[in-house]
């Protein structure tokens, strides 16, 4: 879930990467608030895109490489967004197991061409039929964000893509610098994920008439777009909790 991948970063230190991205960039507050894992295996073209934009410099995504293969070409691409030339200003970074990425906005990049399904010496993946190891590698991806009035607009449209979080501004501004506040900054709480109280409670709402029913039916998971998304309550998105809520998936 959501709040038990939070609890993992926690615990495995994430706090002083906080502190380095947000003193480094002097930022007032962050929040981890996208959370998901990437694995590979194959790849036949890698596609450029960025995971942020327009958002002030509020977002960064913080790539975590979990599991590598050895001996393969790098596994990110980078391109210099100054070039009209695609192929020739491309560059590849290879990951390196506890050292993170950060990218923000409109950093163009894609996963680099590999494939790792004949690798002689895969360490990771599943078996084929004939039990030969699959090679794969393996990263969690963690969004941060400085949360305000003026950019959780763009950072709920542009960065909320996934079954969860929903892409609701109200729950981003809940978020708004629950793991790290700069010291002596805005914010009179000195907030870290160890020890994290969770988000600000806010008020859910169904916007169909019918969402009981089609809560009922399964269609929380089934109709993602339709139900999910306009019935949080009745499916549950947000569980209350006394004065605070606690999301799951």
């Amino acid at each position: 879930t959501h709040e038990s991948y939070l609890r993992e970063l926690a615990k495995g230190g994430f706090d002083s990467v906080l502190d380095s991205i947000g003193e480094a960039l002097g930022l007032d507050g962050l929040v981890a608030y996208h959370l998901s894992f990437i694995g590979v295996s194959y790849n036949e073209r890698g596609f450029m895109h960025h995971d942020a934009s327009e958002t002030s410099g509020g977002v960064y995504n913080v790539i975590i490489p979990l599991m590598l293969e050895d001996d393969v070409p790098p596994e990110l691409i980078l391109w210099d967004d100054y070039s009209e030339d695609e192929e020739e200003l491309r560059g590849g970074y290879k990951y390196q197991l506890g050292m993170g990425v950060v990218m923000g906005d409109d950093a163009e990049h894609g996963t680099y061409e590999c494939d790792y399904r004949n690798l002689t010496n895969a360490r990771h993946g599943g078996l084929d039929e004939d039990g030969k190891r699959v090679g794969m590698r393996l990263a969690a991806t963690v969004y941060i964000a400085e949360i305000y009035k003026e950019n959780v607009f763009q950072v709920a449209k542009g960065t909320l893509t996934q079954i969860f979080p929903l892409r609701d501004e109200d729950w981003l501004m809940a978020q708004e610098a629950r793991h790290w506040q700069d010291e002596g900054g805005d914010y009179v709480v000195r907030n870290k994920m160890v020890g994290d109280v969770g988000r600000r409670a806010f008020r859910v709402d169904d916007s169909l008439d019918d969402c009981k029913s089609r809560a009922k039916d399964g269609k929380c998971e089934s109709d993602v777009e339709g139900t999910r998304k306009k019935c949080p309550f009745s499916c549950k998105i947000y569980i209350q909790e006394g004065p605070t809520t606690i999301e799951r998936v």
